[in-house]
């Protein structure tokens, strides 16, 4: 397959070379240029160019045959087609015909970076080509760091193709040997291996994983995996894709695993358990996710999540697999911007969404079911509550009529569901008037009153037999008041290649007010903290602002010409400080009442360049005089390609830790890497990894090491080949490197 990859992409993009040019008469200048006597012929010799449309041939000596529409060049024999290029020693073509052979050629193209040599070089027919003696490589330079090697090779576009006595090689190592190889000559997508992937842990042992492309048809294709497990066993996976246009697609994905191992609670299956999960005693174990869009008719559009899982240690036990919990979330939040719940989250949401958004207002009809595997795998009644059908009518903000008023509305039904205990509906409509009032240029005000209508329908509550059938209602309005202003000033510092700073204020106050209701013979469907019961309120809540934005002026590009490039603005820095004051504080879980004043706050984001970036977030407790959490993480780079990352986390009595990740290039071609984390509280280390990465012009080597609390030891190796892509597993302290940001955010409190 190695071989079939290169030659496939190389012949199918080395088409355009020998194609007919575009019509028009063929230009040919040379130093001397004489005709044969009573013939069609020329003889051109010296500087020999010809060349119609796109297409240009250069040699030193070229006999050009009009009548016949052939062409015989020699000497420096070059061929070039928009960036690809085609060399050789000596060419014959038939014009006519779109035939031709190079002799002692080279091609290159660019597209791809693809070299192709040979002894020979054939384009015999319309769709097919040949080739002696064939040498394929994305490197540069006459010993290449890898190539494929044939003594012959034929091939026929939209077809097949066949390579005798395939070599690939490695510098001047051959590493595989195929006597003869047959592989489908598709320019679209191709059925067949993908590369493989190696790896070892102490979970699961040596791993070797083999994925198969299916490409069914332009719209939709199939891979299909094998991932077998030294200790655990095969775990087979399907990912199904479809694309049937811009607003439909769908991407669904199964796997399924016979372990070898059981999780029976004893001391002799510690090895394959997890500290924080319950006992798993199950040997059937999979997993089966998707995500599907839809267009309807009526300008409606279905979306369709799913997510069951066997038990609740799948998704860590194959985190970083190729196709587990981490590639799956990439794929969904990439192509469907609707990423999976957390592994530890132990109520899968399955979800069928049906919605229609016109310009002010918005419906969507939700059918949904939250999977609770652990009463699933233990036979218990769940007592996690259901809403398995719910409709929510939005209207955004917009003026009403011809009044100074503004309105914005939100409204929706739930039907609520826990096993045989209760069962009901509820109907909220929750329309806010706004007037907004503008003072001078820095003031505005904006009080605005929310009139509120919920009615319950209880069709069924254990604890209280009279309760069904009941219908009840409730009115209630609230009152918030807005004030904001906008201070800002430009300064222009004159250095650091900044021509203007912007630093703008932006104080905030807002009133909120929520009278006293008597809410207890109301229906509790939903539970505490939902709309079943809206606390009273009377809170002021401060925050103040600020931004801070460059401007630089712009880089002179070649498409830019003698243009003046638009100037680049930059946000540097973002500081936010907030805090509120209820003077009817809520309730903690346990009953207790909380201050009145709520933890300060403060957000900080500072990133002058690139080559730094800090972010910071702490609440601190007044009442109590502790900090409930602060976090801080910095990234620095240089110009040479070293990056740190710190981070320091902090919960208040419930833990602090530090993460660090380090990428040094040792030398032009050899970077190192590394991560710890280390809970310093305990202490004891959570996550040890370190690695290699060796990168040359056409390809690249990672070899990684990975320790965890709850996986264990993790080893991975990838060889990246330019043009084919990798072989073997990248490593986790790798892929997180790329954006350590993204992958170690603080937990929200």
């Amino acid at each position: 397959m190695l071989v079939a990859a290169v030659v496939l992409a190389c012949l199918c993009a080395a088409r355009p070379m020998l194609a007919a040019a575009p019509p028009g008469p063929w230009r040919v200048t040379a130093d001397r240029l004489e005709q044969f006597r009573d013939s069609d012929r020329y003889l051109a010799v010296g500087n020999v160019a010809i060349a119609r449309g796109g297409i240009r041939l250069t040699a030193d000596r070229v006999v050009f045959d009009r009548g016949r529409m052939t062409a015989e060049a020699e000497g420096h024999v070059m061929v070039t087609s928009g960036n690809d290029v085609m060399t050789g020693e000596r060419l014959e073509m038939d014009l006519a015909a779109e035939t031709g052979t190079l002799h002692q050629g080279r091609l290159f193209m660019a597209e791809n970076h693809f070299y192709i040599r040979g002894d020979r070089l054939e384009k015999v027919g319309p769709e097919t080509y040949r080739g002696e003696a064939v040498r394929l490589t994305t490197c540069d330079g006459d010993s290449p760091a890898w190539q494929i090697q044939g003594s012959r090779m034929e091939v026929t576009v939209e077809g097949y193709g066949k390579v005798d006595h395939a070599t690939f090689r490695a510098g001047d190592l051959p590493l595989a040997y195929v006597p003869k190889l047959i592989f489908p000559a598709k320019r679209k997508r191709q059925t067949g291996l993908l590369p493989p992937y190696f790896g070892f842990s102490d979970r699961l042992g040596a791993e070797y994983g083999q994925p198969f492309f299916w490409a069914i048809d332009d719209q939709q294709d199939a891979t299909i995996y094998l991932h077998h497990m030294d200790r655990r066993g095969e775990r087979m996976g399907l990912e199904y894709r479809y694309v049937l246009d811009g607003a439909s697609r769908g991407t669904v994905m199964a796997d399924f695993l016979q372990d070898r191992k059981v999780d029976d609670g004893t001391a002799a299956s510690d090895d394959w358990s997890f500290d924080d999960t319950p006992v798993r005693g199950n040997r059937d174990r999979y997993w089966l996710r998707g995500r599907i869009d839809q267009a309807l008719p009526g300008a409606f559009t279905a979306k369709l999540d799913f997510d069951l899982v066997s038990d609740v240690d799948y998704l860590y036990e194959f985190r970083n697999a190729l196709n587990g919990f981490d590639a799956t979330d990439r794929v969904f939040a990439a192509d469907f911007n609707r990423d999976l719940e957390e592994p530890e989250d132990w109520a899968r949401t399955n979800r069928l969404n049906l919605n229609r958004i016109w310009s002010n207002y918005s419906l969507n009809l939700d059918t949904l079911w939250r999977d609770d595997v652990l009463a699933r795998r233990s036979d218990t009644v769940s007592d996690l509550l259901q809403n398995p059908q719910s409709a929510t009518f939005s209207g955004a903000r917009q003026p009403l009529g011809n009044t100074p008023l503004h309105f914005e509305l939100e409204s929706e039904w739930r039907y609520f569901y826990l096993e045989e205990e209760r069962r009901g509906q509820r109907l909220d409509i929750y329309p806010r008037f706004y007037w907004p009032l503008r003072f001078g240029r820095r003031l505005s005000l904006q009080p605005s009153v929310g009139l509120r209508e919920t009615a319950w329908y209880v069709d069924h509550d254990s604890s209280d037999p009279d309760a069904r059938h009941d219908s009840q209602s409730r009115e209630m309005a609230d009152f918030r008041l807005e004030a904001d202003s906008l201070l800002q000033r430009v300064y222009r510092p004159g250095g650091w290649g900044i021509e203007a700073l912007r630093h703008a204020i932006q104080p905030r106050l807002v009133y909120d007010y929520i009278p006293a209701y008597s809410q207890a013979k109301f229906p509790l469907l939903e539970g505490e903290g939902g709309l079943d019961r809206i606390a009273e309120t009377n809170r002021v809540s401060a925050v103040l602002t600020q931004t801070f934005t460059t401007r630089r002026p712009g880089k002179a590009t070649a498409a830019s010409g003698a243009e003046t490039p638009p100037p680049v603005y930059r946000e540097v820095g973002y500081v936010e400080l907030s805090q509120s004051y209820d003077r009817v504080p809520p309730l903690e879980e346990n009953g207790q009442e909380r201050d009145h004043l709520s933890p300060l706050k403060l957000e900080i984001e500072f990133s002058p360049t690139d080559a730094f970036r800090l972010t910071a977030d702490a609440q601190r407790s007044l009442h109590s005089g502790h900090y409930d959490s602060h976090n801080i993480a910095v990234q620095i780079a240089d110009g040479r390609g070293d990056e740190l990352f710190v981070q320091h986390r902090y919960t208040y009595d419930v833990s602090e830790s530090i993460f660090t990740q380090l990428l040094v290039p040792l030398t032009d071609h050899l970077t190192t890497y590394s991560e710890w984390e280390r809970n310093l509280d305990l202490p004891l280390t959570i996550e040890f990894g370190a690695g290699l990465l060796y990168t040359r012009q056409c390809w690249a080597l990672d070899l990684g090491y990975l320790y965890s609390e709850d996986i264990g030891k993790q080893f991975a190796f990838m060889v990246h080949l330019n043009g084919l892509g990798g072989f073997g597993r990248e490593s986790v302290v790798a892929r997180r490197i790329r954006d350590p940001f993204a992958y170690h955010r603080p937990v929200e409190n």
